[in-house]
């Protein structure tokens, strides 16, 4: 069964990876989560930045 993260988890997730003050692998290890999944969270905050100001 996969485990499903809510929206303000992957938010603080990736507005820390953004930072970019601790590595990927690091921040992974924090929050019990796949490296693969916070770059993933990461490249979709930063694609996503620009609707935030429609």
């Amino acid at each position: 069964m996969r485990k499903r993260y809510d929206k303000a988890f992957k938010a603080k997730v990736a507005l820390e990876a953004l930072r970019g003050e601790k590595t990927v692998q690091e921040i992974a290890t924090t929050y019990q989560v796949g490296a693969v999944l916070v770059a993933l969270w990461k490249k979709e905050l930063v694609e996503g930045a620009s609707s935030i100001f429609e």
